[in-house]
């Protein structure tokens, strides 16, 4: 499931279909590089977007890289002091936290760790791991790990209450969004639905979840209730759907062109509408989190470059080349309500 979900979401970020992917490296780590139709990624660093909630189609925010030994997947602490993420820095994926300028680095996990969600507390931090994976559950310095899922499980979002944990399974068949206690019990399915939904992300006020959703048409941004009613289109394209704290706007990954189109980030209201993009380079910027103030959002850059050769190691490759932010597509497109996405 790894690794299907890993390759699914860079095809969700994308804005469609690339052609194959691999992905190079073994066992049960996260691996260290992607190749999709000949394109390397490997996975790089975290990086700030400063002023984010200023920005607009005439200026562009400030751009800040936080880790140089590797990270991705961030996760801001309640207070904003902290960031957690994962990084390979080590040998094998783990979950690591720093401080939000990037110093004092500490690794929490010893046994394989990916995709850390901080709750609303502060006092615990929910993450995937495991051959399943699962979704486990430690306190914020590290101790106290407990298992929530046996049936598999990743990309786990806690909601605002710190009540309930959101998170994406194929233990049905299809990649869907499920919801479970804090505790791991009281397990619910909230899609069913055909292709490929993923990266759940809760609404401020507890009462939606945004999520991608991958199918024959191509990728977009829906939310759902809480209870699985009433899905809604957001976008019609993009992945990595994050709400800001006043649930206003929705930061997504977008790239449209295909395999050599690079994912950039986007900000749009949370309607799907006004779309302005933040990001713009030959590097893959994904997997968006907004602070808890609202104005700076933490992102992973892959670096990237074009190659036919298989390759391993942990080398990055970083371009300081930006493009100022632009409004484009993709276009914002409501679905209709009353039970169901649109056909």
């Amino acid at each position: 499931m790894k690794g299907l979900v890993i390759g699914l979401l860079v095809v969700v970020a994308l804005g469609g279909a690339v052609g194959a992917f691999g992905i190079a490296g073994g066992g049960d780590r996260t691996p260290v590089y992607l190749t999709i139709a000949g394109i390397m990624i490997g996975v790089s660093a975290i990086v700030l977007l400063i002023a984010a909630a200023a920005a607009s189609a005439s200026s562009r925010p400030r751009i800040v890289r936080l880790t140089d030994a590797g990270g991705y997947q961030p996760a801001w602490s309640p207070d904003g002091r902290k960031i957690a993420f994962a990084s390979d820095r080590d040998g094998n994926s783990e979950i690591y936290v720093m401080n939000a300028d990037g110093s004092n680095v500490s690794r929490l996990t010893a046994a394989g760790g990916y995709l850390p969600a901080w709750s609303p507390d502060g006092r615990r931090i929910a993450y995937a791991s495991g051959g399943g994976p699962d979704i486990y559950v430690m306190n914020a310095d590290g101790s106290s790990v407990m298992r929530l899922t046996d049936a598999g499980g990743i990309e786990p979002a806690w909601s605002p209450d710190g009540q309930r944990i959101t998170f994406t399974s194929d233990r049905d068949g299809n990649s869907d969004i499920y919801v479970m206690n804090a505790d791991g019990s009281d397990v619910a399915r909230l899609t069913d639905l055909d292709g490929w939904s993923s990266t759940p992300a809760w609404s401020p006020d507890g009462r939606r979840i945004a999520f991608s959703w991958v199918r024959d048409g191509g990728p977009g941004i829906y939310a759902v209730n809480a209870d699985g009613s009433d899905i809604t289109r957001l976008n019609d394209a993009g992945g990595y759907p994050a709400w800001s704290p006043d649930r206003r706007r929705i930061a997504l990954a977008w790239g449209p062109g295909g395999p050599l189109g690079s994912p950039d980030i986007w900000v749009a209201n949370a309607d799907g509408s006004d779309n302005v993009r933040l990001t713009g380079d030959i590097d893959w910027d994904v997997a968006p989190a907004w602070s808890p103030d609202g104005r700076t959002i933490a992102f992973s850059r892959l670096a990237r470059r074009v190659t036919r050769r298989p390759c391993s190691g942990t080398s990055t490759w970083w371009s300081t080349r930006r493009a100022a932010p632009r409004r484009s597509r993709p276009h914002a497109r409501r679905a209709r309500r009353g039970g169901g996405p649109p056909v």
